[in-house]
């Protein structure tokens, strides 16, 4: 059976800021993102937290970083409309055209039980950050359809609206195909808090994921994925020590045809260090930043500061999907 991954990231705050002193998306950290998906063999990845009106651009910039290094890829993009009043946040996915074909993008999900007539998350479309939506399909011959939304919770200091979203989205028609064929992926930063596992009774992912569990869904076992504030950072750390929540979560809906072989947190500050593949590549994202280039990244502590301060304050996530 053929495998794809999947990858979701919550790039935190995207925008002009990040970019730093260059015209465009800013090319250091577009390199570091573009080899984190290449060494990860994805085929489909998305994100969330672009700002500044920088989804195309950004879209643009890391399919040509991607297509320039996979020669025989064909990496294409899509960003989605601004969401949330005041951020103007926006989701961006990019898939590999060679290996995965799209026919929809969709945002509005009808209510069940109207009014009003669409599901808020928490509150309507046009205020919130509803989950995004994109229909896909094997295009390698094989044809088979999956669907993979990606989503953004309210944030965590309103755990009553995380909730609502969370438990809106075993209402949405489209995660629950008719016809029982497509597998439906939810990748996001849904922002429940430890402990964060559906099946313990009582705890905040009971509260929040129960409906999905209810309609089908399988909760991946990811672990924490949010990481520490910079103040907290301390010599002695272990990797482990740089985590303090599991906001990310994976959530795979299998079809007869569509299933999951796995899904973790992707964990990148190892891989800063001791000369691994990313110490060069945060080195010049640091060095764009601060206009001074670190030699070496010594321990996590180091890594992590850099990491935190200029790529992001979460892991990527990955899934396996079997078809």
């Amino acid at each position: 059976m053929p495998t794809r991954t999947f990858m979701y990231w919550n790039i935190e705050n995207f925008g002009a800021g990040k970019r730093g002193k260059y015209t465009v998306t800013g090319p250091q950290l577009v390199n570091f993102i573009a080899n984190v998906i290449i060494r990860n063999n994805v085929s489909l990845f998305a994100m969330n937290e672009v700002r500044s009106s920088l989804g195309n651009q950004l879209g643009l910039d890391l399919a040509f970083a991607l297509n320039s290094v996979q020669v025989t890829a064909n990496w294409t993009h899509h960003a989605s409309p601004k969401f949330m009043k005041g951020r103007d946040e926006q989701y961006l996915f990019l898939w590999r055209r060679d290996w995965i074909g799209n026919t929809n993008f969709v945002w509005a999900f009808d209510n069940p039980s109207s009014p009003p007539p669409l599901l808020g998350f928490p509150t309507q479309v046009t205020t919130a950050r509803p989950p995004y939506l994109g229909y896909f399909y094997d295009a390698t011959g094989i044809g088979l359809g999956f669907r993979v939304a990606a989503f953004h919770a309210p944030g965590p200091g309103y755990f009553n609206g995380v909730k609502r979203a969370c438990n809106n989205l075993a209402k949405v028609a489209d995660f629950v195909p008719t016809s029982g064929n497509d597998g439906v992926v939810i990748m996001g930063d849904c922002n429940v808090k430890f402990v964060a596992d559906a099946s313990v009774a009582g705890s905040f992912g009971a509260q929040a994921f129960q409906p999905l569990l209810a309609a089908k869904f399988r909760q991946a076992d990811i672990g924490l994925t949010s990481l520490k504030s910079v103040k907290d950072a301390d010599p002695s750390w272990t990797i482990e020590d740089a985590y303090n929540q599991p906001y990310d979560q994976v959530f795979v809906r299998n079809s007869k045809y569509v299933g999951s072989t796995g899904a973790s947190r992707e964990e990148l500050l190892d891989e800063c260090m001791n000369g691994n593949y990313l110490e060069g590549l945060l080195a010049a994202v640091d060095g764009q930043r601060t206009g001074m280039t670190p030699v070496s990244y010594t321990n996590v502590a180091d890594a992590f500061v850099s990491f935190r301060k200029y790529v992001s304050d979460h892991m990527p996530v990955v899934v396996d999907i079997a078809f």
